[in-house]
C-alpha cells in the first residue's frame, strides 16, 4: 500500500472514533509532510513497507535543523508511532518500526510566565483594535489559540458570560466563564468593532472572515519586542500566566483544570511556580 492511502485510512479512522478536528488537523499536516519528505528522499511514491527506521530518523533530523525544538520533534515521533501502530493493528505492515527507535529526550525547564502587568504592556503595544481584543480575550479566558480563532458567534454568550468552547482537545466541550473585565470588552467589540461580514466566526478581521493561529502569534511577538521583553512569548505564554495568576490567587486547582480544559490535574499543578524566598519560608516552617 502507498503510503499516501496509508495516511488516508489513518485520517478516516481518527474521524471514525470522533477525534478532535484539531487532532485531526495536526496529525494529517505532519504525515504529509513526512510522506513529502521520505518521496523527495526516494524520488518517487512510497510504499509503507519499504520505509525503514532511518528515514525517521532522518526526518526527525530535519525538523531539527529547521528549528523545531525538542518537544515538537517528540510530537512528531508520537504522531508517527501512532501511525505505524494503526498500520501494524491493521495487519498492512509486519511491525511497528516506531518501536526500534527512542522518543526525543527533553529537558523538563520551569516554563515563562508573564505577570498581568507585562500582558497590559503587550496588550497596548498592539495597534489593531480587533487583534487587541482578540489577544485580550486570550489573556483573560486561558483559551488555546486554536480555541479562540475557532469560536462561533453562537459560542460566545455574553448575556450569559460564558464562552462555550466547542470540540476542544480531546474532543470535549467546555464552559469558560468571561470575566467582569473581559465582558465589557467583548460587549464593545461586538458593538463597534466586529466587522459586518458574511462569516459565522466570532473574531475576524476586515480583510479576513477568520484569524489565524500563525497571526495571532506574529502580532504577539511583534507588541513583545516592542516593549523590550527579553524572551518571545506566544499565544500559549499568555494561557500559561492566566493559569498561573488563578493559581496564585489561590483559585482550586480542580476549578483551573475546568477551565483549562486539562483532562488530567497534573498537567494543571505545572503552573504551581514558587520563587526561592517562598521555598525557603515553606522549609522554615518544619
Amino acid at each position: 500500500m502507498l503510503l499516501s492511502s496509508a495516511i488516508q485510512q489513518y485520517v478516516n479512522y481518527l474521524e471514525l472514533k470522533e477525534s478532535s478536528k484539531m487532532t485531526i488537523k495536526s496529525y494529517r499536516t505532519l504525515l504529509n509532510e513526512f510522506m513529502r519528505y521520505v518521496e523527495a528522499y526516494h524520488n518517487g511514491p512510497v510504499s509503507i513497507d519499504e520505509i525503514k527506521c532511518s528515514d525517521i530518523e532522518m526526518f526527525l533530523a530535519f525538523r531539527r535543523s529547521v528549528g523545531d525544538v525538542p518537544t515538537s520533534r517528540n510530537r512528531h515521533f508520537y504522531i508517527l508511532s501512532g501511525f505505524f501502530g494503526f498500520l501494524l493493528n491493521r495487519d498492512l505492515v509486519e511491525k511497528n518500526i516506531m518501536k526500534m527507535l527512542t522518543p526525543i529526550k527533553i529537558n523538563q525547564k520551569e516554563r515563562k510566565y508573564l505577570e498581568f502587568h507585562q500582558i497590559e504592556q503587550l496588550l497596548d503595544a498592539i495597534e489593531s483594535p480587533i487583534l487587541k481584543v482578540a489577544v485580550t480575550t486570550l489573556a483573560y479566558t486561558g483559551l488555546r489559540v486554536s480555541e479562540l480563532c475557532n469560536l462561533k458567534d453562537s459560542d460566545v454568550d455574553l448575556d450569559m458570560r460564558v464562552i462555550r468552547v466547542i470540540s476542544g482537545k480531546g474532543n470535549k466541550d467546555r464552559l469558560v466563564p468571561i470575566s467582569e473585565k473581559l465582558h465589557p470588552i467583548l460587549l464593545d467589540y461586538t458593538i463597534r468593532l466586529k466587522p459586518r461580514k458574511q462569516t459565522d466566526y466570532f473574531f475576524a478581521t476586515h480583510k479576513n472572515p477568520v484569524i489565524t493561529d500563525d497571526y495571532i502569534n506574529r502580532v504577539i511577538k511583534a507588541a513583545a519586542t516592542k516593549i523590550g521583553l527579553d524572551f518571545k512569548p506566544t499565544a500559549h505564554t499568555l494561557r500559561h500566566s492566566f493559569a498561573s495568576a488563578l493559581v496564585k490567587k489561590n483559585a482550586p486547582l480542580p476549578s483551573v483544570q475546568r477551565i483549562l480544559g486539562h483532562a488530567d490535574l497534573r498537567i494543571t499543578s505545572r503552573y504551581i511556580h514558587q520563587n526561592f524566598s517562598q521555598i525557603k519560608d515553606a522549609v522554615d516552617l518544619i
